[in-house]
């Protein structure tokens, strides 16, 4: 796949310096990265941007984005992406969200649900289930924190992720993105206690994806996560490995709300099963590694 032109700029949202990748042509899709402030453009971000033109800020605090010190809490950064949304007049659009963007982005669609027009969380944090623990992520220690995040720890792209010895510029961005994760999500710690109980409230389609492996957020907490999701609107699907989006060889999306099926089909990699979305949202689920389980 030849890598889609892409623009890094900065808006004032309410105050704040906000950084803004965008690339792609087509509607409106808006990306929000993970507690890893991933802010560089990818293969994931040229699959999304096929069909899209793709909208991917970093929240305060993360990469060079200001305004950390207006943030106290998730309700906070959920509320600076209302007035993000504003500045960019987006309504009813699809947002994708990975791992603490997924739980921003679920947080946002309850509180404005006009906003968010089909939802995907991979990998997410916000909610707790008893008797599963989440593994800590505040950690020094790249190389452990490369096998906690990585389903393959040697791999190139577990390098591309977590650099085996990181620049200046690298180890500056990961301390900002772990000093603005902590505003949020150091106690209690990455998830909101209340956040189960307003699930119901989603109105959008939603999909959860997540690896089977994971070793940050076991992958039990996607099926007592799905329970709480309105049954008609909501799809789960696990894969093989950790986390989706950064832990694959081959990492290819694309959403296509007006063909003729009106269908979603996001393809992870040859180890992950394809999910189709059509528009009716009863999902298929199509792999080999799948239909051998089954």
């Amino acid at each position: 796949m030849t890598s889609i032109e892409n623009t890094t700029d900065f808006i004032n949202v309410a105050g704040k310096k906000i950084q803004v990748m965008r690339g792609g042509k087509g509607p409106p899709l808006v990306y929000l990265h993970s507690a890893g402030g991933e802010m560089d453009w990818t293969r994931f971000h040229d699959g999304l941007a096929q069909n899209f033109s793709v909208i991917a800020p970093a929240h305060p605090g993360f990469a060079l984005s200001d305004g950390l010190n207006a943030i106290d809490d998730m309700l906070d950064l959920a509320w600076h992406y209302v007035d993000f949304f504003e500045q960019f007049d987006l309504r009813n659009v699809p947002v994708v969200g990975f791992s603490l963007g997924a739980w921003l982005a679920v947080e946002l669609a309850i509180l404005r649900p006009a906003l968010v027009s089909k939802l995907v969380m991979v990998d997410a944090a916000g909610v707790h289930v008893d008797g599963v623990q989440m593994a800590e992520w505040f950690i020094d220690n790249f190389d452990k924190l490369r096998n906690l995040l990585v389903y393959d720890p040697e791999s190139p792209v577990a390098y591309e992720v977590v650099p085996k010895t990181p620049d200046e510029t690298q180890l500056l961005m990961f301390l900002r993105a772990r000093e603005a994760t902590a505003r949020v999500g150091w106690n209690p710690y990455l998830h909101n206690p209340k956040l189960p109980s307003h699930l119901h409230r989603v109105q959008c389609p939603t999909l959860l994806i997540w690896g089977r492996d994971d070793k940050l957020i076991p992958w039990r907490t996607a099926s007592c996560t799905r329970k709480k999701f309105p049954a008609r609107n909501s799809r789960c699907s696990t894969s093989a490995a950790t986390c989706c989006r950064m832990r694959r060889r081959k990492i290819s999306s694309a959403w296509q709300p007006r063909s003729a099926s009106n269908a979603v089909t996001t393809d992870f990699s040859l180890r992950s099963p394809t999910v189709l979305l059509p528009a009716t949202m009863r999902f298929a689920i199509r792999s080999r590694e799948v239909a051998a389980r089954n």
